[in-house]
């Protein structure tokens, strides 16, 4: 948590207002993670003063190791600070995933989230990811090198995030399932 109350310099700082002229902490924690900006696109919405135009940024955090969080931030000014609000943001949704040997899923499964259909199954060692650009760079920050996933129906961004993220949380090891069923290994 210390890594979180640190500003631009690298001092700790006290609780309260920032000083005046910074945006906010820049979150040091997640430069031992990757990074990757997954949805960037602007919203707009009608006022009595006319459109108020916003950034709106979904990024992805993950370590490699099956850890991985996702963030998503709108700013009025400029894409970076909804960026670098997204990357907080991911910081503090973080999840695990456990992986098979390191580098795939334990066993193959389809769910559906909304109108989007994923089907996610374990490949063969060396086989690589075989997905699109979305649900690739998820399996990329949670480290999982062997892995096919397609995506059917509603082709929406953000519901191919979450329908990916949906099926990996029903994965479970080979362990649970024994322990669950009552059977032993």
């Amino acid at each position: 948590m210390q890594k979180f109350l640190t500003d631009f310099e690298g001092r700790a700082r006290k609780k309260g207002p920032m000083p005046a002229g910074k945006k906010g902490p820049r979150p040091n924690a997640y430069m031992e993670y990757g990074a990757s900006t997954v949805i960037r696109g602007s919203v707009a919405r009608k006022a009595p003063g006319g459109n108020i135009r916003k950034m709106k940024v979904t990024s992805i955090v993950g370590n490699g190791k099956g850890w991985a969080g996702i963030g998503s931030a709108q700013s009025v000014d400029s894409g970076k600070i909804a960026r670098t609000k997204s990357l907080s943001d991911a910081l503090k949704n973080m999840f695990y995933i456990e992986r098979y040997r390191g580098q795939t899923v334990y066993h193959a499964v389809t769910t559906k989230l909304g109108a989007t259909k994923v089907d996610l199954w374990p490949r063969r060692s060396g086989a690589g990811v075989k997905a699109g650009k979305i649900p690739s760079m998820l399996m990329q920050r949670l480290g999982i090198t062997d892995v096919g996933v397609k995506v059917r129906g509603s082709r929406n961004k953000t519901m191919q995030l979450k329908g990916t993220i949906k099926a990996l949380s029903m994965i479970e090891s080979h362990e649970h399932a024994a322990k669950r069923r009552g059977v032993m290994l």
